[in-house]
């Protein structure tokens, strides 16, 4: 990463910074692109964007999207930075957006405590901050018994629970095939993981968290019958084991 784009981007980080508002981290996001949650109308802080950032800018390329209330910050270098503005509370942002309720995504930055954990989750930061070095998440919240009642009695669940769960697993599927590890870390045995088959068989004890633990090679999905490879993306919850596309199409029906 260039400097001057280092710099562009802290300055805005400051800048929001100074209104009090919380940065979001998100594990996947792109550096270009900002997720902040505002206590201002959104207009100003477009607005005081503008004005201390004023001689840098590309003026006829700044725009404000009032409907989703995104702003487009352009630099004279023409790089541009899209800043995503909500007017949630934290746990409301942590409970409705899909990256909320994974542990890799609870660091956020504030004016006066540069990183803090949300509160409600007893996990200490310096836990969070190594698990994320080492590539490691899971799910913080024992919300998924209802998928698991859709597996085992064959249960008709609303829409907006199957939009959760595909949301969900979408996120942690996308962690996965970038080389991260879902483990059991939070919630334990009430947890759910999604990983290449490969590394259920290799690093079950660490998945689980239990040394004792054994993976039949041989396992069949739950859903179709058929025997899991070694690159098979698969979902796991209370050990039903689910090739991930089985599980998708299943809450797609």
């Amino acid at each position: 990463m260039d400097n001057i784009y280092k710099n562009q981007h802290d300055s805005i980080l400051h800048i929001l910074l100074s209104t009090d508002s919380i940065i979001i981290n998100d594990i996947l996001q792109s550096y270009y692109k900002i997720k902040v949650l505002i206590k201002y109308d959104v207009d100003k802080i477009y607005n005081l964007l503008k004005i201390y950032l004023d001689e840098k800018l590309e003026i006829n390329n700044n725009k404000i999207n009032k409907l989703y209330n995104i702003i487009t910050i352009k630099f004279e270098e023409n790089q541009e930075y899209y800043i995503y503005c909500y007017n949630y509370s934290l746990s409301k942002y942590i409970y409705s957006t899909n990256e909320g309720l994974f542990d890799c995504n609870l660091i956020f930055m504030t004016y006066n405590n540069y990183y803090f954990v949300y509160n409600k989750f007893n996990i200490s930061y310096d836990d969070i901050y190594y698990r994320i070095l080492n590539k490691k998440f899971c799910y913080l919240l024992n919300n998924f018994e209802d998928l698991e009642n859709l597996l085992i009695n064959n249960l008709n669940l609303s829409n907006l629970l199957k939009l959760h769960f595909f949301n969900k697993m979408t996120y942690a599927l996308k962690l996965v095939q970038k080389g991260w590890i879902m483990d059991e870390y939070y919630i334990k045995e009430k947890s759910w993981t999604i990983n290449y088959w490969s590394n259920y068989i290799k690093y079950l004890s660490l998945i689980k968290f239990n040394n004792n633990l054994k993976i039949n090679i041989e396992k069949k999905c739950h859903l179709c019958g058929e025997t899991f490879n070694l690159d098979d993306v698969v979902f796991n919850i209370n050990d039903i084991y689910i090739h991930y596309s089985c599980i998708i199409n299943k809450l797609c029906n």
